[in-house]
């Protein structure tokens, strides 16, 4: 996030706008505020809303440095599963990240099938393909 992107994300308008949009999606039910990257820390940071949540600031899951990714990671996880009650009907895997660079099997958890196959999921799985061409024929 370079300087102008910050100073037009903290603009008064902007800024007011976001805030109520994130007191609406607040609710008595939310536990934990999960912020992935420079951008969505600043918008936490400016948000009054953010008080007295637990809020996870990990780096954003397209940072490059695959070690320092899953370390930092590797770090919020375990502050964050006290906090968040686990759905009734999910299996979760709580398993902490290993080694130095993401395994095709981590890239591929909980990945929904349109985002593709492949190290950075790229939009050329046969059902993105056909999601595209569902669009594009209304």
């Amino acid at each position: 996030m370079d300087a102008e992107a910050k100073t037009i994300s903290a603009s008064s308008n902007i800024k007011t706008w976001r805030n109520q949009l994130l007191d609406m999606l607040k609710t008595a039910q939310t536990q934990a505020v999960i912020a992935f990257g420079a951008g969505a820390h600043q918008v936490i940071d400016l948000w009054p809303g953010a008080a007295g949540l637990f809020v996870a600031k990990p780096l954003h899951p397209s940072f490059r440095d695959d070690a320092q990714l899953r370390a930092d990671w590797n770090a919020w996880l375990p502050q964050l599963r006290p906090r968040v009650t686990p759905d009734v009907d999910a299996i979760p895997d709580t398993t902490l990240y290993t080694g130095n660079t993401f395994k095709k099997a981590d890239l591929e958890n909980g990945v929904p099938q349109w985002m593709g196959t492949g190290e950075m999921a790229p939009r050329t799985s046969p059902t993105q393909i056909a999601w595209k061409s569902l669009a594009a024929t209304g």
